[in-house]
């Protein structure tokens, strides 16, 4: 057995109905478009334009945040910043419905969510999810051995026979996401860096900006932690209020912060 910290006042909770949630909560305050793909962004008389296939124009403001994932470097301003993709797969287990036997071995019903090398979540819509793998290639399909890494991370989780014949047994299920993370794995958050304007750098002051571009990027496998955190850093920084955090903290998150240390290289 393993020791360990239960965090009583911890939750866990569906993203996708969060985020539904808090696109309720801003009503009409927030123009939503989700049909439309963005493939360039111009700067036209203080504002930026945001633009689709065939130049088509879908909106226009002074300010502008990438929150994209790894979707950013397609766009020519934030190209040369250093992201990468990671997939991972998160497998979906089945429990039995009570009312009907079955000999099936069935995945461990937990009242909250167990972390060590992976994770197990409690039965949500009937389905228990175990994972996520780290893996370095874009595959967007469900893969046989992605599913027995996670199940035997389970089994180290929660040990005991029928969690350990889950490997053998389980039908292949569940999702394939991609993560966007950074070189040393923190998010990035604040002005964007213009890499074609830059010269000699000293301190992430030199930096030169594109004026009114801005990034929350690099979250990794803890999106729905960091992001509440790193929007409240950016509006302070937009309002020219007192950041949440410390000036070494927000030095360490600057997307410029790669830009200078390329720079400091080469020099």
């Amino acid at each position: 057995p393993h020791g360990g910290w239960l965090f009583g006042q911890g939750g866990w909770a569906r993203p996708a109905s969060l985020c539904a949630a808090m696109l309720d909560a801003c009503g009409e305050r927030l123009r939503r478009v989700f049909t439309a793909e963005v493939l360039e962004l111009r700067r036209v008389d203080g504002e930026w334009q945001v633009r689709g296939g065939g130049g088509t124009l879908i909106a226009q403001a002074p300010t502008v945040v990438l929150a994209n994932g790894t979707g950013a470097v397609n766009i020519a301003q934030a190209a040369e910043l250093p992201l990468s993709r990671l997939r991972g797969q998160v497998t979906h287990l089945p429990v039995p419905d009570a009312a009907r036997a079955t000999t099936a071995p069935a995945p461990p019903v937990l009242p909250l969510v167990v972390c060590r090398e992976a994770y197990v979540t409690p039965p949500s819509s009937g389905i228990v999810c175990a994972g996520a793998t780290y893996d370095n290639d874009d595959d967007p399909e469900l893969r046989a051995d992605s599913q027995l890494e996670n199940l035997t991370r389970l089994a180290e989780i929660v040990p005991g026979e029928a969690v350990a014949a889950l490997a053998a047994t389980a039908p292949l299920a569940g999702r394939v996401g991609f993560r966007c993370a950074a070189p040393d794995r923190l998010p990035l958050a604040g002005a964007l860096p213009d890499y074609p304007s830059a010269g000699r750098l000293e301190r992430l002051r030199d930096v030169p900006r594109h004026p009114g571009l801005y990034g929350l990027l690099g979250y990794a496998s803890r999106g729905l932690i960091w992001a509440p955190l790193m929007a409240e850093l950016l509006v302070s920084q937009l309002e020219n209020a007192p950041p949440p955090l410390e000036a070494m903290l927000v030095d360490a998150l600057d997307p410029g912060r790669f830009l200078l240390k390329q720079r400091r290289r080469s020099q």
